[in-house]
């Protein structure tokens, strides 16, 4: 676990992602997608209407927008502008996200529409997963999935837990947002990994900011718990102090937190090489008579 304020924090690369959001009484983070309000809910999951409007999904959608709507002039002047006007910070992400909303409604003759991740919760909590090793780690995936679903039913409804999901860049539907449970955006977790100065090998991170994600800037103080090298059932121990800060809404105890992680991952060492410790020894000291 490291607390650290961001020396230098490079623009985030390009593409995108959409975000649903669950309930906290909810087992899964689905179920928002058939919700009007974003109040009461603790963790969130891109798989559906709710966005970060960062870099990668700013591209992402004028990139997109930009080339749909080049048969319609009023659409595609309009769409430029909302971009341009934003990039420069001439207008608010609601005027631009309302001028997306407008131009996809038409192209997409739907009655879906983006909406943004409030700027109003206490704290955003990221499971960041960096490394292509996970692709193949399927059982383990799901079972940290699982831990961030109880996680964020845990933290209190002024807090936020987020997970990236492999997938959906346009408002989706309960139905085609099921297949991404347990999935990760490898490039969106790159993104916040490379504004954050992780090294993808020390992964999966769980990051803590005070303000949205896509927000923080130079100087701000963010908690970074590294996950690697402890098994998964062992992670919830090192969240537990973690949920009970949230909730209570005091100071994180960073101290513990790096008490936890440390203990969690010689544990893990231990459990998984006890007999080859256990030969060492033998051959170091000496076998008994």
């Amino acid at each position: 676990m490291q607390s650290t304020r961001i020396p230098n924090i490079s623009s985030a690369k390009t593409n995108n992602t959409t975000i649903a959001l669950a309930r906290a009484t909810s087992a899964l983070a689905i179920v928002a997608l058939l919700c009007p309000s974003l109040a009461g809910f603790t963790k969130a999951e891109i798989v559906g209407r709710y966005q970060l409007p960062d870099k990668r999904f700013v591209d992402k959608e004028c990139g997109s927008l930009t080339q749909r709507t080049r048969k319609s002039s009023r659409l595609h002047t309009s769409v430029e502008q909302a971009c341009a006007d934003f990039r420069a910070g001439r207008a608010t992400e609601d005027s631009w996200i309302a001028a997306i909303n407008d131009a996809e409604k038409v192209i997409s003759l739907s009655a879906e529409v983006f909406e943004l991740v409030p700027r109003t919760y206490n704290t955003y909590a990221m499971f960041l997963i960096p490394s292509h090793e996970w692709k193949s780690r399927s059982k383990d995936l799901k079972e940290l999935h699982e831990t961030f679903l109880d996680f964020g039913d845990a933290i209190g409804e002024m807090n936020l837990a987020i997970w990236f999901p492999d997938g959906l860049y346009r408002p989706a539907t309960l139905k085609r947002s099921e297949k991404l449970l347990g999935t990760f955006d490898i490039q969106r977790n790159r993104d916040y990994c490379d504004r954050f100065h992780l090294d993808y090998n020390n992964g999966p991170f769980i990051v803590v900011t005070r303000t949205r994600p896509d927000l923080v800037r130079d100087g701000d103080e963010i908690v970074v718990i590294q996950l690697h090298d402890i098994d998964i059932p062992k992670v919830t121990r090192v969240l537990n102090s973690l949920e009970q800060d949230l909730r209570n809404g005091q100071e994180i105890r960073k101290r513990t937190l790096v008490y936890e992680e440390v203990k969690e991952r010689i544990q893990t060492f231990v459990e998984h090489n006890g007999k080859t410790l256990g030969t060492l020894f033998v051959n170091i000291l000496g076998k008994k008579d």
